[in-house]
């Protein structure tokens, strides 16, 4: 096992750095699409792999090298040997981890150690455009110390991009793969402050979950820009008491969202009321307490709806699987969809509960429920199974207190994060993590976008864990 002084960390107080992970479905392996984008394209997941050349507003100039991996990031951050003795490190090379989510990253630099033992990490948020990021940079050692401007150019590529006329931009609403002329991407959103899940196809939809701050989890499946025989359209419907997003192609469906006092906002495309080959169910649940629709497309999705307290109510339709061959029936079309509203009204936070759109299904009333509030108890979390399902070999601490760490090489290390951890195997874009025995380095728990205070330190010294 290599010594620790040889382990490339991540960033500090002086220099400064942060956090996320999490991805539905996964883009490992595209790479970034050719070209700019222009000004009316809408990119819904950047690619940074590569180096780039970054400035603080505290004068510091470290270059970061990147690789991504879906929606996570790793890598290394570099200092000049004058940089890295002014900051007080014992060596130049930090390492990276963290996420970029669309355009947002977040990543957490950890630098090597000072003369004191003490490991200084720093965290950096920004947002991705063609060619460069502008943010802020924040001490995770002295968090009341003000944060200071961090910008960086490099390589972007969009991986996911939907309107304007660039490369991948193609029609408004499509999906960027090869021959997918008559498909458009059914992407799923979240808005954690209403607790609402967005299923949507148009490029309006998309325009609407951003503007509104809801957050891209990943793409569900393909549905038809064209109906043709056969096919039923699936429309968004809005109830503003709720602040609830609602997608439907059954008739049942509609009385109950228009009887509930929900609008239509547009039809986003095209599905099947039936199984047809090559085919997967688009599933309806729904939460009670928090008057919130869920459309699933998967069994991951299905998952996270039934642990957080939503009942199952019926399929709705049927669609294609994300990057499915294109087969697309031969049938003259009926007509072409058009929008039947340009943009979705701006949902105010959620209120008290009206009864529900949608009848109550036959459920196994035995099943735990755990809404999705801030706190919620997610579960515990494997450090060691992170480290491995991310190409890396575990190196467990040597303090019950002591940091995770993941090693792709003998001299590449990158800190395991328990956070990362969290969202990426609950698939949750907020979840944080708390060491509940601070005697066992195996105790992390994952929470729904806050935690617990921490229990009382049994030893002197004992940091407090993460919390964001």
């Amino acid at each position: 096992m290599p010594h620790r002084h040889r382990i490339a960390l991540t960033l500090a107080v002086a220099i400064i750095g942060v956090l996320p992970l999490f991805t539905l479905t996964s883009l490992a392996g595209r790479r970034p699409l050719a070209g700019a984008f222009s000004d009316t394209s809408l990119c819904l997941q950047w690619d940074i792999r590569g180096v780039w050349q970054t400035q603080q507003g505290n004068g510091y100039k470290p270059v970061m090298t990147f690789s991504q991996s879906g929606t996570a990031l790793s890598g290394s951050a570099v200092l000049t040997p004058a940089e890295a003795a002014s900051a007080g490190y014992t060596g130049t090379h930090g390492s990276i981890t963290g996420t970029l989510i669309g355009d947002k990253l977040d990543i957490v630099v950890t630098w090597p150690p000072r003369a004191n033992g003490s490991v200084p990490r720093g965290r950096y948020t920004g947002t991705v455009s063609q060619g460069q990021i502008a943010g802020a940079a924040t001490s995770l050692e002295t968090p009341a110390a003000a944060a200071v401007t961090w910008s960086g150019t490099g390589p972007a590529g969009c991986v996911d991009a939907i309107g304007g006329s660039g490369p991948g931009a193609g029609t408004p609403g499509m999906s960027t793969l090869p021959g997918e002329g008559e498909r458009a991407a059914l992407r799923l959103y979240y808005h954690a402050g209403r607790a609402d899940y967005l299923s949507t196809a148009t490029t309006h939809g998309a325009q609407d979950a951003q503007s509104q701050g809801y957050v891209f989890l990943g793409i569900q499946g393909q549905i038809s820009t064209v109906q043709r025989a056969g096919m039923v359209p699936l429309k968004l419907y809005f109830g503003t008491a709720r602040g609830d997003f609602f997608s439907t192609c059954t008739s049942t469906g509609e009385s109950n969202a228009l009887a509930a006092g929900y609008t239509l906002v547009r039809t986003e495309g095209y599905v099947y009321p039936s199984q047809q080959p090559g085919t997967i169910p688009l599933r309806l649940w729904y939460h009670d307490g928090l008057g919130d629709n869920f459309t699933t497309a998967s069994d991951a999705e299905d998952g996270r709806a039934s642990a957080a307290g939503y009942r199952y109510v019926r399929i709705e339709c049927y669609i294609w699987p994300a990057g499915t061959p294109v087969q697309t029936p031969q049938p003259t079309p009926i007509h072409s969809p058009t929008p039947q509203a340009t943009a979705s009204p701006s949902p105010p936070p959620i209120a008290t509960p009206a009864p529900s759109p949608t009848p109550t299904p036959d459920f196994d009333a035995g099943r735990p429920v755990l809404p999705p509030r801030l706190g919620t108890e997610l579960g515990p979390v494997d450090l060691a199974r992170f480290c491995r399902d991310n190409a890396s070999e575990p190196v467990p601490p040597e303090t019950a207190s002591g940091q995770w760490w993941c090693a792709a090489s003998e001299d590449d290390y990158w800190a395991a994060d328990p956070a990362y951890a969290c969202r990426q195997t609950y698939k949750d874009p907020i979840a944080v993590a708390r060491q509940r025995d601070p005697n066992d380095s195996n105790s992390w728990v994952c929470y729904h976008g806050d935690a617990p205070p921490p229990p009382k330190p049994s030893a002197p010294g004992w940091p407090d864990p993460y919390r964001f």
